[in-house]
């Protein structure tokens, strides 16, 4: 049985919107490149790399979130500082890895040369959403999902140890009392 139905036209039309879609997602990756920054971990070669970072989950995206970092020496990065800037950082929208901006893109604090001791992150939220905090030294890391509520603020201190003798880097959160964890006890799920 013969049908006198042209199927050449949906195959051309579906190749048509597969390309269009092509065409826009090589030019939202495109986008999403250039708004992103060096990181200064490429360039921190002697010296201990500590970045403070805020993600969505899969770090497809950033989020609505916007923070800064106080250092051992009261130095700050970050959203509106403009003065007594933490040395040799930036506060930048960063694409982790570079050849993959798309699943790698983090707002980050960076700080080339830091310094052991207290560290206090401020963070503000925009909207409700959720979003991973990471701080990353050396080979240890920390990381949180956090659930954002509009228009909030929250703070957490975390401390940076360093042994020069092993060179070895060791992350902590600390609680309200200042007693370092692994883990935070604030986690709003």
């Amino acid at each position: 049985m013969s049908s006198d139905r042209d199927t050449t036209k949906p195959v051309l039309i579906d190749h048509q919107c597969t390309c269009a879609l092509i065409i826009l997602l090589v030019c939202s990756l495109s986008a999403l490149a250039q708004t992103a920054q060096p990181s200064l971990r490429l360039s921190c070669n002697e010296r201990i790399f500590l970045r403070v970072s805020v993600s969505t989950p899969g770090r497809s995206g950033l989020p609505s979130v916007e923070f800064q970092v106080t250092d051992p020496h009261q130095k700050q990065q970050g959203i509106e500082v403009a003065r007594n800037l933490i040395p040799h950082s930036q506060y930048a929208d960063v694409a982790e890895v570079p050849s993959v901006p798309d699943r790698s893109m983090v707002r980050a604090v960076e700080i080339c040369g830091a310094e052991p001791g207290k560290y206090e992150v401020e963070l503000h939220e925009r909207k409700d959403e959720i979003y991973r905090l990471s701080i990353e030294a050396g080979d240890e890391s920390l990381d949180t999902k956090l659930h954002a509520r509009e228009d909030r603020d929250r703070q957490y201190n975390f401390v940076l140890s360093i042994d020069p003798k092993k060179k070895t880097v060791d992350l902590m959160w600390l609680d309200r009392n200042g007693k370092p964890q692994r883990y935070l006890d604030q986690n709003s799920w």
